[in-house]
Formats: C-alpha cells, sequence, structure tokens
C-alpha cells in the first residue's frame, strides 16, 4: 500500500498513526536480529517502516606494508531486507535510496529490486557524508541531488528507462517521498532557500514529505506555514526522536543543524549524571510534542528509533492511551 493512501486513509477516518525508521543489519549479522527488536513495536501497529539505504564506506587498509583505498558496504542489501520484512511482518516496508553515490544505471537497477521485493514506496535522499573526510561524494556518472533521482523513478513510472538497451519497458510505479528540513539544510543559505528546493522534489513527482528531527514544534509549525506560502501542497509528516543521552544536547544539534529548546537543555543538564534521569526526560518530552501535534490534526508522527524500540513502545502505548482515535494498537503478531 502506497504511504500516500495510508496518509489520507488516516486524515479521511479521523484516526492517528505512526511510522519509525530503522536500519538494515550490519553485515555478517541475521535478519532475525532486527525483527526481534521491532517485537515491542509491531503489536501497536506502525502504518509503515522506513530502513534505511547506505552509500559504500571508503577505508585504507594495509596489507604487506602497501596501502590502498577499498569500498566496503557495512550494512546488507536494503532491497532484500526491505521485502523479507513486508513478508514476515505484513507491515508496509519503505526502502530508503540515496541518489549521490551511484549511476543512474544502477540507481535504476535498485529501484528494479524494489519492484521485485513487491515493495509500494521509495524514500529518497541525497546521500550521507563520506565518513573519510565528512565531505558529501557525487559520482559523476549520476544525480547530484534528491530531485534528480525523483525524476528518473518517476520517469519509470511512465516507462521511461535509463538504459536505452531495455526493449520491454514496463512501468514501476512507486509512491515518492522526500525530507525536509524545519530548521534549514546545513547547506543552505536560507529556510526559503530550502523551501525552494523543497518545492522541486515536489514538482518533480514526490507524493509526500517527512521532516528531520525537532524538538520544537513552534519550528514545523512555520515550516508549515512556509510550505503553504511556497505552493507546497503534499503531506509534511512530522519527524521525532526521543533524546535518551546528556551528549544528545550537542551530538544532535552538531550533526543535523537543529536546535534544543533551554528547557529542554536545562532540564537535561540538571538530571546529566543520573542516566535514567536523563532518559525519562527525553522521552517525556517526546511524548509531549506528540500530543501537541496529535492536537492540532497532523494524523501520522514519524520515529527515529535509534534501536530503542522498547522505550518508545512504551512512550506509544502512553500515547494511544484512553484515546478512541488510535489505530496503534492490538496488530497480531507471532515470528
Amino acid at each position: 500500500m502506497k504511504v500516500i493512501d495510508i496518509y489520507n486513509s488516516l486524515k479521511d477516518s479521523g484516526k492517528k498513526g505512526f511510522s519509525i525508521e530503522i536500519l538494515p543489519p550490519v553485515k555478517g549479522t541475521s535478519l532475525d536480529d532486527i525483527e526481534k527488536s521491532l517485537l515491542p513495536i509491531i503489536p501497536l501497529n506502525p502504518q509503515f517502516i522506513n530502513i534505511t539505504f547506505h552509500a559504500p564506506v571508503r577505508k585504507f587498509i594495509n596489507e604487506n606494508n602497501v596501502t590502498t583505498l577499498v569500498e566496503s558496504h557495512p550494512r546488507t542489501a536494503t532491497a532484500a531486507v526491505a521485502g523479507a520484512l513486508k513478508r514476515r511482518t505484513g507491515i508496509e516496508v519503505v526502502p530508503h535510496l540515496t541518489s549521490a553515490a551511484y549511476t543512474k544505471l544502477q540507481l535504476e537497477d535498485f529501484v528494479i529490486d524494489f519492484s521485485y521485493e513487491d515493495l509500494d514506496n521509495i524514500f529518497v535522499i541525497r546521500s550521507d557524508k563520506d565518513p573519510l573526510d565528512s565531505r558529501f561524494r557525487v559520482n559523476p556518472f549520476g544525480h547530484a541531488n534528491a530531485a534528480g533521482l525523483v525524476e528518473q523513478i518517476k520517469n519509470l513510472s511512465k516507462g521511461i528507462y535509463h538504459d536505452k538497451f531495455v526493449k520491454e519497458t514496463r512501468p514501476l510505479d512507486f509512491c515518492i517521498g522526500v525530507a525536509a528540513y524545519p530548521e534549514k539544510h546545513q547547506e543552505a543559505n536560507t529556510l526559503d532557500e530550502d523551501i525552494e528546493y523543497l518545492k522541486q522534489k515536489v514538482d518533480k513527482g514526490a507524493s509526500y514529505i517527512v521532516t528531520q528531527m525537532f524538538f520544537d514544534n513552534s519550528k514545523f509549525y512555520s515550516f508549515i506555514d512556509r510550505c503553504n506560502k511556497f505552493g507546497i501542497d503534499v503531506p509534511v509528516i512530522p519527524a521525532l526522536k526521543p533524546l535518551s543521552l546528556s551528549s544528545h544536547l550537542t551530538s544532535l544539534p552538531s550533526t543535523f543543524s537543529i536546535e534544543m529548546p533551554d528547557e529542554l537543555r536545562h532540564s537535561v543538564e540538571a538530571a546529566a549524571d543520573d542516566k535514567e534521569a536523563v532518559k525519562k526526560i527525553g522521552m517525556e518530552w517526546c511524548l509531549r510534542q506528540s500530543e501537541d501535534l496529535l492536537k492540532q490534526g497532523f494524523p501520522l508522527i514519524h520515529y527515529f528509533t535509534m534501536g530503542r524500540m522498547n522505550d518508545l513502545s512504551k512512550n506509544l502505548t502512553q500515547l494511544c492511551r484512553g484515546r478512541t482515535d488510535c489505530c496503534g494498537q492490538n496488530r497480531s503478531y507471532q515470528r
């Protein structure tokens, strides 16, 4: 089922739901480990699960006193993992696809692989920074930005393939999601400039938007107002992450160019020596954000799990307690 249809169904019915984001397994580990980690969440009925896609990692290795730069894929293939999780759990799985590190032909093959796994959605982003030099690397035969990949996938829905040697061009119809930054992408000069680029992705064919994490809902609401001003009319799904470590006060802002509200910062700093207290503060803050977003009429909230399924499940259970409009309950599931 397409995410846009899931979202519209929630909106039309007045129900509320949630989705989550996870990492694919580290190479050498089992899909069972991922499935086991999802056990606390699956009974709460997530509307879909995003699974990230990782570009190759460059590393220097030394063998026989010869240093060589090699590429490694520390996490396993997203397409196979997404397809297997969908079959095992019965939940829609949305694979990410990064635009910058691969050629257009390679990206086309990834999309074809997604179609073979009966996946209906793709979430398009540019890429992560190369950890070797903290820079974005762009394949000269790929796309410099996510908008180009959105257009390529949209062309496939019309049977237009990049590989000109393909004779039978079966249309591949995907619902495309893209990322947005309520507090501005770190490379954009202004928020308006950033939203203009977001509009390009929507104009190229994106059906919905998921934001970067934020801890101040007022920034998200201001962002929505700006999107409306620029004529962006696709659904915007707010994304949250429960703060769980005192170090997140500095690591998250520096990594994602976001701001921490003073109230949250002061509370965490006062409890910095008590890990459980910090985690409780972070979960309660996320719960407050979630309740406010639901009250403002947003039918779906996306959560970055970072592997903390048990904590998130407790938060979601509390969020749904006493609500008659919460569809995040009572999915039966057996491994």
